[in-house]
C-alpha cells in the first residue's frame, strides 16, 4: 500500500512555517491610524491576525474613544425606550 497524504513528509521548501508579523520582513516602524491619521508606534495599535500587517487599523486610544462613545448611545436609547 503506498503511503497516505498525511504521512508523507513534504519537501523542506513547502514546508508550513508560521510568519508572524512582528518579525522580519514583516516589521514596520510605525502605522497610520485611519481615524485621528496620526503615526504611531504599532504596539498603539490592537492585533489583528486577518490584516496584513498583523495590527488593527485604528489606534488604541480611538477605539476605546470609539467604544465610549457607541456605548453612551446605546444606554441614551435603552433609557428613552
Amino acid at each position: 500500500m503506498g503511503q497516505g497524504y498525511y504521512t508523507r513528509d513534504k519537501p523542506a521548501s513547502q514546508s508550513n512555517k508560521i510568519i508572524v508579523p512582528w518579525e522580519k520582513p514583516y516589521r514596520i516602524e510605525k502605522k497610520r491610524c485611519t481615524d485621528c491619521r496620526i503615526w504611531k508606534h504599532p504596539t498603539e495599535f490592537y492585533k489583528a491576525n486577518n490584516t496584513h500587517d498583523g495590527w488593527c487599523n485604528v489606534c488604541k486610544s480611538c477605539d476605546n474613544a470609539r467604544r465610549n462613545d457607541r456605548g453612551r448611545r446605546i444606554r441614551e436609547h435603552n433609557k428613552n425606550t
